[in-house]
């Protein structure tokens, strides 16, 4: 089973909506996962939510499902910039 999933975000030059899309990756891991880290630690974001700012400094845990169903609500980036998340799973991997 997996413990760490590494999650390279990229944006384009122009964004074409104000707010990212949810996050959505198929897989078929299960269990509760919080990010690790955020590479670079100091993000090029444009706004971040409280929720977003929990998910993204590993306070809020979440069930890895919601990665291949809703998807989770990531700030949006700032032109040609990107970051790599690390996930690792709390339990039930």
């Amino acid at each position: 089973s997996f413990l760490k999933i590494i999650i390279f975000i990229a944006q384009s030059t122009y964004p074409r909506t104000e707010q990212m899309a949810p996050l959505r990756i198929a897989h078929g891991v299960s269990g509760q996962w919080h990010v690790s880290a955020v590479h670079p630690p100091e993000m090029a974001v444009t706004r971040v939510s409280k929720y977003q700012a929990g998910l993204l400094s590993g306070e809020t845990a979440f069930d890895i499902r919601s990665l291949a169903e809703g998807g989770l609500s990531l700030p949006m980036l700032r032109p040609e910039t990107a970051m790599i998340l690390e996930l690792n799973c709390i339990e039930g991997a």
